[in-house]
């Protein structure tokens, strides 16, 4: 049986893709439908790809629990011992852990169409979650892969590294797309043809002043597609973050994104209604600014629980859940 059929029928069925709702399901079927309509992918081929997303967003989240609290890392998922669990996290995993599919969602948007996207990341989110991913796939620059190969060495030497320096991980992930003041100069970032995926923060977007002008600025002929994302929208009150951006003239696209399809459905959401509102202003059916679609995750209920830091029980159990074997990080990672 071909392997992409296979994968087809666990994905539908559910199984090893972690927690999934039937909303987030039904958007992982429309952006499979999309794909086939646009001719990219086989149906097989699409939903093979959204399984291989959702194991690498599991792995991901496997070894964001180990950068938060371990000492060391096994690649044969057995527990840890006490005296290899730091006192205290690292980082705030609770941001980090909700930044992983959105990360993984941008990938698999991109694998989806064809299409590659750049992307940046608010300084108010935590980068362990891009590291987190990029380590597994040998997404980051040369020297660092080669510092963190896919093994224990490699990646325990991450955790050893960002004892002796916390803030490691936001310059591994930089490479210029860890900016400050985002909300306010990505609308002008990418080039004529391009698309940039912008993953902002609420609690920035509330104390910038002017992010609330983007849609003013936009301009198709100046700029290329820009696509704005708050990931963890449902942090504080969606229902003012939506009239906000309605009032300020975009176009909110609230969704609940429980895994890395539901963020690719919003990304090419926001995509096709930008592309759709600049038509209008090329055939002068409208005139600028055009609303901006801006993308509002209003819920991410997943069944992932952060574990009690003190309990060593409760960080095993946690990281059993979330185990990936090695071999399927390295086959989802050439995908």
């Amino acid at each position: 049986m071909d392997n992409r059929h296979t994968d087809s029928v666990i994905w539908r069925n559910g199984h090893d893709t972690g927690h999934q709702d039937a909303r987030t399901r039904g958007q992982n079927f429309r952006t499979a439908d999309r794909l086939v309509e646009r001719s990219t992918e086989s149906p097989d081929e699409a939903v093979s790809l959204l399984l291989a997303a959702d194991r690498l967003c599991r792995a991901a989240r496997w070894l964001l629990l180990h950068l938060a609290y371990a000492r060391c890392i096994r690649l044969d998922g057995t527990g840890l011992l006490r005296e290899e669990i730091t006192p205290h996290p690292r980082f705030r995993p609770e941001e980090a852990m909700s930044l992983v599919p959105a990360y993984v969602g941008y990938l698999l948007a991109n694998a989806l169409t064809g299409t590659t996207r750049s992307w940046a990341l608010d300084q108010r989110h935590e980068p362990a979650a891009v590291l987190a991913v990029d380590a597994l796939t040998g997404n980051l620059e040369p020297p660092w892969n080669e510092r963190y190969p896919l093994t224990e060495a490699g990646l325990s030497r991450i955790c050893q590294d960002l004892d002796e320096d916390p803030g490691l991980a936001g310059r591994i992930v930089a490479r210029g797309e860890y900016p400050r003041l985002l909300g306010l100069h990505y609308v002008h970032a990418p080039l004529p043809g391009q698309e940039l995926v912008a993953f902002l923060d609420r609690t920035s977007l509330e104390m910038q002043h002017g992010s609330n002008r983007a849609p003013r600025w936009w301009r198709g002929e100046d700029t290329g597609f820009v696509l704005p994302i708050v990931p963890d929208g449902q942090r504080g009150d969606t229902g003012w973050l939506l009239d906000h951006l309605q009032q300020h003239g975009f176009d909110p696209v609230p969704v609940d994104a429980a895994d890395p399809g539901g963020f690719a459905w919003l990304m090419l959401e926001l995509s096709e209604r930008l592309e759709r509102a600049y038509a209008g202003i090329r055939c002068h059916r409208q005139s600028y600014p055009v609303r901006l679609p801006f993308g509002v995750v209003t819920s991410s209920s997943d069944g992932v629980a952060l574990p009690d830091p003190a309990s060593v029980e409760a960080i095993n159990e946690a990281l059993s859940q979330l185990y990936v074997s090695p071999g399927v990080v390295r086959e989802v990672a050439s995908r």
